[in-house]
C-alpha cells in the first residue's frame, strides 16, 4: 500500500521527482566511470608487474628476499630441480622459469656500468614477459649461442649497437672475477624505466659458467588464466619445505603497485565521499522544496486520522523508491557510457616510473556498479530524514495553513 502510494505521489510531483532523479542518477554514473577508470590503472599495473619480471608468484631460497640483493650467490635453492618438478605438478601452474641474478659490470671496451645480470630460461621469460618488447635487434631467445640483451637505460648510457661486441664481468662465489664476451643480440623496454636502466640478460647457461655454479636464485611461476593466486600458493607450500625454500605471491614482491594502489584507493574514497555529500545535499534540497509545497497535503493527511510515523514512513518510502529508480538510470546509463569510452578509449601519458603512455579504459564490475546504487539509494533516504521529520511533527493547524 505504502509503496503503491509513494509511486502515484511521485508521479503527481513530476518536477520535483525528476530533478531528483537527476541528482541522484549523475552521481550513480559519476561513481562507476570512476571506479571503472581506476580500477582499470589498477590492472592494467597489475598485469605489467606481472608479466614483466614476477610473474604469478616466485620460489626463493630463505633469507633471499632480505639479505639476497647484497649476496645473491650465498642464497641460491637447494635443489632447484626438485622445486620445478613439484611447482609444474601444481594445478594451474603453466610456466616455471628458473632465474640466477646477480650484480656486475657490462663494458662496451669504452666504458662500463654496474649492472644486475640475469641468467633466464629464455623460453620460459617468454611466456611469462609479455609485458617486455624488444625495441632492436632480437630476443635472447631468438638468439643462438652466447648473447646479450640489455635494458633501453643501459644501451643508452654506454651507446651499445646490436652486434657489437660487450663484456659482461662478475665475482664467482670463491669471489674471482670471470668475464664473459659476447654479441649485442638485442635491446628491450619493459613498463618501468628503472628496472631497464640496470637489467642485463644472458641465458642461464651460461650465467652458471660465468659465476661457476649450478644453482638458481629464484624460481618464478605463471598461472593459467582463471587460476587462483592464493591457491597455487597454498599448494606451493604444502609442495615445497618451508625451512628450504621462502614463496611469496607477486603482491608481496610489488612495492610500487603496492604505493600506487593505496593511493589511488585513498583517492577514490575521496571522491566518494564527496559525490555522495553532494548527491546528499541535492536529494535533501529537491525534498524539502518538495515537501513544503505539500505541507497543506500532510496536514489533510493528519487531520484524517494518520499519525506522524505514517507521514515520516510515506516521506521516506518515496525517497527511496526514487533513490532506487534513479540508481537503476544511473546503472544503465553509467554503464552504456563505460562501454562508449571503452570502446574509444583514453590516452594516457607514461606513469611514474615509465617511458611507456598506454591506452585506458572504465573497467565495469559487479562490485562497483552494487557500491554506486548503494550510495545513490543511502543518500536519497538520508537526505530526506530532516524534512521528513520536520514535516510529520509539524501541528495539523499549521500544516492546513498553508491551503489558505
Amino acid at each position: 500500500m505504502l509503496l503503491a502510494i509513494a509511486v502515484r505521489n511521485l508521479v503527481r510531483q513530476r518536477t520535483r521527482a525528476l530533478l531528483t532523479l537527476a541528482s541522484v542518477g549523475i552521481g550513480v554514473v559519476s561513481l562507476i566511470l570512476a571506479a571503472g577508470f581506476i580500477d582499470d590503472i589498477l590492472f592494467q599495473l597489475r598485469e605489467a608487474t606481472i608479466h614483466s619480471q614476477l610473474g604469478h608468484f616466485e620460489v626463493f631460497a630463505p633469507g633471499y628476499v632480505d639479505a639476497g640483493r647484497r649476496e645473491p650467490l650465498a642464497h641460491t635453492l637447494a635443489d632447484s630441480r626438485a622445486a620445478i618438478a613439484a611447482m609444474r605438478a601444481i594445478p594451474g601452474v603453466a610456466t616455471v622459469a628458473p632465474r640466477l641474478s646477480f650484480s656486475g659490470l657490462l663494458s662496451n671496451g669504452r666504458a662500463d656500468a654496474t649492472v644486475i645480470i640475469e641468467g633466464i630460461d629464455p623460453g620460459a621469460e617468454a611466456a611469462i614477459g609479455t609485458a617486455m618488447t624488444t625495441i632492436a635487434g632480437k630476443s635472447l631467445e631468438a638468439a643462438s649461442g652466447p648473447a646479450v640483451v640489455v635494458g633501453e637505460g643501459v644501451a643508452r648510457s654506454l651507446k651499445l649497437r646490436i652486434g657489437g661486441t660487450v663484456t659482461v664481468l662478475a665475482s664467482t662465489r670463491e669471489g674471482a672475477l670471470n668475464t664473459m664476451d659476447a654479441p649485442l643480440a638485442g635491446i628491450f623496454r619493459s613498463p618501468f624505466k628503472d628496472y631497464d636502466e640496470r637489467a642485463v640478460r644472458i641465458k642461464l647457461r651460461d650465467a652458471q659458467d660465468l659465476v661457476a655454479s649450478d644453482s638458481v636464485n629464484s624460481l618464478a611461476a605463471l598461472l593459467r588464466p582463471g587460476a587462483s593466486v592464493d591457491d597455487a600458493v597454498s599448494a606451493a607450500k604444502r609442495a615445497l619445505p618451508p625451512d628450504r625454500y621462502d614463496i611469496r605471491p607477486w603482491w608481496a614482491l610489488a612495492d610500487f603497485y603496492q604505493g600506487t594502489a593505496s593511493l589511488y584507493r585513498r583517492q577514490f574514497m575521496v571522491l566518494l565521499t564527496i559525490v555522495a555529500t553532494m548527491v546528499l545535499l541535492g536529494v535533501a534540497n529537491s525534498v524539502n522544496m518538495s515537501l513544503h509545497e505539500r505541507q497543506a497535503e500532510f496536514g489533510t493527511v493528519r487531520a484524517l486520522g494518520y499519525g506522524a510515523g505514517a507521514v515520516f514512513r510515506q516521506i521516506i518510502v518515496e525517497s527511496a523508491v526514487l533513490g532506487a529508480a534513479a540508481a537503476l538510470l544511473g546503472i544503465v546509463l553509467g554503464v552504456m557510457l563505460a562501454w562508449a569510452i571503452s570502446a574509444i578509449g583514453i590516452d594516457m601519458p607514461p606513469p611514474p616510473n615509465s617511458d611507456i603512455g598506454y591506452q585506458a579504459a572504465i573497467r565495469v564490475s559487479f562490485s562497483n556498479i552494487a557500491l554506486a546504487a548503494a550510495i545513490g539509494v543511502f543518500a536519497a533516504v538520508i537526505g530526506a530524514l530532516l524534512p521528513a521529520r520536520r514535516l510529520s511533527r509539524m501541528p495539523i493547524v499549521a500544516a492546513l495553513r498553508h491551503a489558505v
